[in-house]
């Protein structure tokens, strides 16, 4: 029931009234997390937001989890995760970076964001909450996160989920997804942007992965809205969690999808990222969840047109289905090398405008 309430406000209810809560809560938890680094007194989930935070070092939120009986791993990974990108790059110019980064453990395509930044710049990531953005320069890249994009962003990348989204006409826009989210920029009086492109598109260029045996003909990987029913999966399906945070996840994520090599997913950035490796994907939806994720449909072709692919909308699947019999669904073309090179090439020229702002 509350999963069904959640799925509808999604759909209905303006962003700027979702986000009154989702701000109401961030402070909250960022309040206690707070108060934890002072008082040592607080609920598991206040020590991974502290950790998160940076207000408790890893080492002192492993002593507690390993006191109360080594209870909530995946949200120890997901707070590791904010804490390797806090130090793991050159100290010189930290990057402020905006990404949806929860819920724990994390989601894979959000996540992709810190990871694709601190591989093409070596710098230290500091988190940017999507719920209150900064009053000061900061970068968002890849999401669907046109409705925080404030006149202190520089934009990288990112892209509109509804036709209706604002996009704020002040913010500097090195590029976005695609030309959809290009026309709502226009339409709310922002400079025309022609350069496009989801930066998930140039992993390939960034890491290359590592073969493993797995036994499996076919991997699932359901959107996070999708993933509470029960499937009972055909033999030689083996379903794989959208759930990343830190380099390893996502490393360990790819390495299975390249090791299996056909995929069939409810994540949108699976999909991109297959489509950057080559590795066959059919991109679907569930005909028993079709509004659970949030937006009109408008992302995948903004996606496919910002990357030079056809454009097509997700295939419509039962929860039921045999997902060994995906060929005929498996999208049959790929982004070319020519258009993973340009993405990948202004991104960097525009980091480096970017970092050479003394503000930054």
């Amino acid at each position: 029931m509350r999963k069904r309430i959640k799925t509808i406000a999604l759909q209905h209810l303006p962003y700027s009234l979702l986000n009154l809560g989702r701000q109401a809560r961030g402070e909250y938890r960022k309040h206690r997390s707070y108060m934890l680094g002072a008082t040592g007194w607080g609920t598991k989930e206040d020590h991974i937001e502290a950790l998160k935070r940076g207000f408790l070092s890893s080492p002192d939120i492993e002593k507690y989890f390993s006191e109360i009986g080594g209870q909530g791993e995946s949200e120890l990974r997901w707070g590791k995760a904010f804490n390797f990108y806090r130090n793991n790059g050159s100290p010189e110019k930290k990057i402020k970076l905006l990404w949806a980064d929860g819920p724990s453990p994390g989601n894979f395509g959000d996540w992709l964001s810190p990871y694709i930044i601190n591989k093409l710049t070596d710098r230290r990531i500091e988190l940017v909450d999507d719920y209150k953005p900064a009053n000061s320069k900061h970068l968002v890249a890849i999401g669907s996160l046109a409705p925080a994009i404030t006149q202190h962003a520089h934009v990288l990348g990112a892209g509109a989920a509804t036709k209706t989204a604002k996009m704020n006409p002040a913010a500097i826009y090195h590029s976005v997804r695609g030309p959809y989210s290009a026309k709502i920029l226009e339409k709310a009086g922002g400079k025309v942007v022609d350069q496009f492109g989801d930066l998930g598109f140039i992993l390939s260029k960034l890491y290359r992965p590592k073969k493993r045996e797995m036994d499996a003909e076919v991997l699932l990987v359901r959107h996070m809205n999708h993933a509470t029913p029960a499937m009972k999966l055909s033999s030689g399906v083996l379903e794989l969690s959208i759930r990343a945070a830190g380099p390893d996840d996502i490393e360990n994520f790819v390495d299975a999808l390249f090791s299996v090599g056909k995929v069939v997913t409810s994540a949108m950035h699976c999909f991109i990222v297959c489509q950057s490796y080559g590795i066959p994907c059919a991109l679907v939806n569930f005909t028993e969840l079709s509004n659970a994720v949030y937006g009109d449909g408008m992302k995948y072709a903004d996606t496919m047109a910002g990357a030079g692919l056809r454009e097509r909308v997700p295939a419509m699947v039962s929860l039921d289905s045999d997902f060994r019999n995906i060929d005929s669904i498996i999208f049959d073309d790929f982004v070319s090398d020519r258009a993973i090179a340009e993405i990948e090439e202004h991104a960097r020229a525009s980091l480096e405008v970017f970092l050479k702002d003394e503000s930054c």
